[in-house]
């Protein structure tokens, strides 16, 4: 979901969240008719509420991902997050979960 966001505040990409997982061959696997599962209705509604108090000047909201992050490929098991669109600049860190114990 961060990197839906990412993308979104770069004003590269179409300028709604729909749009922009529905492009041909980004999102793989997406597909609008898929029921959602309580538990991912929860993740998103969570990682949009972070977005949302960010938007309004919050700084610390509980995101997980840099602002960097774009593009990723998956391996199917992972998906591994890069800087740019088949740069080989992978990178395999990520913020500070606010949901650790």
């Amino acid at each position: 979901m961060w990197c839906i966001l990412n993308r979104y505040d770069s004003g590269s990409y179409p300028r709604s969240l729909e749009a922009i997982v529905a492009q041909k061959d980004q999102f793989a696997g997406y597909d609008p008719e898929t029921e959602v599962t309580p538990e991912i209705r929860s993740l998103v509604e969570d990682v949009l509420n972070c977005w949302a108090r960010e938007q309004a000047g919050e700084t610390q909201v509980g995101r997980t991902m840099s602002r960097e992050y774009r593009f990723f490929r998956g391996d199917g098991r992972h998906n591994h997050f890069t800087v740019g669109c088949h740069t080989g600049r992978e990178r395999d860190w990520f913020l500070p979960s606010p949901c650790s114990s």
